[in-house]
């Protein structure tokens, strides 16, 4: 009772300690959605068993040969780091998060857009997620075709994402191609280190041991022929790792 009085007392502690509780409250109630989107929730894509990452990254040329050698996979795509990139117009200016990825990210998904193709060809087209398109072009069903200035680049959009939808990371506002071409690096960079994350689709009845021997091949074959490159010894061996349990490590890193 003595406790209940002295806070009766003086109130500005008493609302000092309720707004504490608060977020308090709020910081548990984010951290448990992250956790039970990401580590609970199975991943919301077409067979999410067979979506896998191959461990460690890969430069723009050890991806093409991933890609021309490796016989494992329905089909196979990389992205890179997100970038922040200036959004101008349609009122005030903001910083969207953008990440560029293999145009064909969305078939090794198995996602279909919400609206439009959901092409992002070489040319400038871009998809966006649900929440953009409602936060800031106000759910328009004509937005489809229409411009977009990030960065002051002008871009096509091409598609608007479903609701909820997240790849590689919990939020991103816009997705461009060619991520072998990330301004977040020097050409000399992009050449020569490991930037690149690869992942896709395993066959079916195609087991990790499977994939992950067919990629062990692949690099020795690979660093025989660039001994240069960043990438040509790793520290650890290949490997083809669930997405669930890539996504998840990540989290993990980031809560802790």
């Amino acid at each position: 009772m003595k406790i209940f009085r002295s806070i009766s007392s003086a109130p500005g502690f008493s609302i000092a300690a309720v707004l504490l509780l608060a977020l308090g409250i709020g910081a548990n109630v984010a951290c448990f959605s992250v956790v039970r989107a990401v580590l609970l929730k199975p991943l919301e894509y077409l067979d999410p068993d067979r979506l896998v990452i191959l461990s460690g990254g890969a430069t723009p040329t050890h991806f093409a040969e991933i890609q021309s050698s490796a016989h494992n996979y329905s089909d196979i795509g990389a992205f890179a780091m997100e970038e922040d990139l200036a959004f101008i117009g349609r009122g005030t200016p903001d910083l969207l998060r953008t990440n560029r990825v293999s145009a064909n990210f969305l078939h090794i998904l198995g996602v279909s857009p919400l609206l439009g193709a959901g092409n992002i060809t070489p040319d400038h087209t871009v998809v966006i997620s649900y929440e953009l398109w409602q936060r800031r072009f106000h759910g328009d069903f004509q937005i489809l075709g229409k411009a977009v200035n990030l960065a002051g680049e002008s871009y096509t959009i091409s598609g608007v994402l479903p609701p909820g939808f997240a790849f590689p990371a919990a939020r991103v506002d816009v997705w461009l191609s060619r991520p072998e071409e990330s301004p977040k690096f020097s050409p000399q960079s992009r050449a020569l280190s490991p930037f690149l994350t690869v992942f896709g689709r395993l066959n079916s009845g195609v087991t990790l041991e499977q994939a992950t021997a067919e990629l062990k091949v692949i690099q020795t074959s690979y660093a025989r022929s660039h001994p240069a490159m960043l990438d040509a010894k790793p520290k650890s061996p290949p490997a083809a790792v669930p997405l669930q349990r890539a996504l998840v490590s990540s989290v993990r890193l980031e809560l802790w």
